[in-house]
């Protein structure tokens, strides 16, 4: 009977364990899920985008930054895949283990109640046990005799019981990792797919890539012409600004409205919607290397989010239009107020807010417009007063 309660309580605490590792396998899972659906929802959204880049007749910028994006995203996936691969290999690992230990102990039990079952036999054959009872000396010792052996007739069921339920286990335990292995499988086909997908993408980068090595001139014009526009831009935001400033010194009731709006613009750093549904950053904040002009940087006071074709653009928090000016190569820019901070969105098209109108969060303001290269792409930039931040610091997740 001991022996039972023994093994029973290792089975206890294996069952206890399997549980636990169960339960932290189960959590690793549904991170590397949502892990894996927000990649996948990337690479639909920049799949979209890239669709209208490629009908485009020419290779452009745009059409190498979204390629780049979509290589990243590819990348993100196949490495989220790895890991669950890595995940069941540990999980299949484990259950091999547990079904050889169970196995082994199953293997024993059964000995050990085969020798029972023997001994049983062989003494009630040989009328032994009675022999035994009644070669007792007293009734005392007849008495304990008997509880002995009723206490081994107890233990040979027991034992045939601890046989069943290490079974049912061990049944368990095989079904589970079988049930790893089919799934691995299917995450060996999806990240062969992905592979796939990320060599041909790799294979139409080098192609544009050398399209447009072949426009070096053409780009180092765009270039210079977008740095003008840009220039212009900037100049408008801070003559903007300034008078805002100075205005808002002469009104100290509105002063202190707009603190209490600066501090809740302040609070939602990193958590800030995005001004469109779709998209990604094509180009960063500050300086860095052109995509393809060796040798040549470029100075961004903002951040370029390329998107769907007509994508309605929306302000980012509650505030006021400052102002709304049209800049050549910029489209359309709206300025937004939102105490010290300001918030400003360009080449726009279809701009449905006009100056000084006030603005909830989430309101749509227009639409994107196209490049001469048909390519959708909003500048967005966010001030503190007359310094230029990085608005990929202010943004949340999409």
């Amino acid at each position: 009977m001991k022996k039972f309660i023994k093994h029973l309580a290792v089975l206890g605490v294996l069952l206890l364990w399997l549980g636990a590792h169960h339960n932290a396998h189960a959590q690793n899972k549904i991170q590397l899920e949502k892990q894996k659906k927000e990649a996948q929802q990337k690479i639909n959204e920049t799949k979209s985008i890239l669709s209208n880049t490629t009908n485009k007749k020419k290779a452009s910028i745009g059409q190498l930054n979204a390629i780049n994006n979509q290589i990243d995203n590819i990348r993100a996936l196949i490495g989220t895949i790895n890991k669950e691969i890595k995940l069941l290999d540990n999980e299949i690992s484990q259950a091999n283990i547990i079904i050889g230990a169970l196995e082994a102990d199953l293997d024993r039990l059964k000995q050990e109640y085969a020798a029972m079952v023997y001994n049983s036999y062989k003494a009630r054959k040989n009328n032994s046990f009675l022999v035994f009872l009644f070669s007792s000396y007293n009734f005392n010792q007849l008495s304990r005799r008997m509880q002995y052996m009723r206490q081994y007739g107890t233990e040979r069921r027991s034992q045939a019981q601890q046989i069943e339920i290490v079974k049912d286990n061990l049944v368990r335990q095989r079904t589970r990792a079988l049930a790893f292995r089919e799934e691995k499988v299917g995450l060996l086909e999806q990240r062969q797919g992905e592979s796939s997908r990320l060599q041909n993408l790799q294979k139409q980068q080098n192609r544009v890539l050398a399209q447009l090595k072949q426009r070096e001139t053409e780009l180092r014009q765009e270039l210079k012409d977008r740095e003008a526009s840009l220039k212009r831009l900037n100049s408008l935001i801070a003559e903007a600004v300034r008078r805002e400033e100075e205005a808002r010194r002469k009104n100290d009731v509105a002063s202190v409205d707009l603190s209490v709006l600066s501090t809740d613009f302040a609070k939602n750093k990193r958590r800030l919607p995005w001004p469109v549904a779709s998209g990604f950053i094509s180009e960063k904040f500050g300086v860095h290397p052109h995509p393809t002009l060796r040798g040549v940087t470029t100075d961004n006071d903002g951040v370029d989010i390329q998107t769907k074709a007509n994508e309605n653009v929306k302000v980012v928090f509650q505030g006021r239009v400052v102002e709304v000016f049209a800049v050549p190569g910029m489209g359309t820019a709206v300025l937004v107020q939102h105490g010290d901070y300001y918030t400003l969105y360009a080449r726009l098209k279809n701009v449905t807010v006009k100056r000084n109108e006030t603005l909830t969060a989430q309101q749509t303001i227009g639409q994107v417009g196209q490049n001469n290269e048909g390519i959708s792409e909003l500048q967005f930039q966010v001030w503190k007063k007359s310094n230029k931040l990085n608005p990929a610091s202010w943004l949340g997740k999409k």
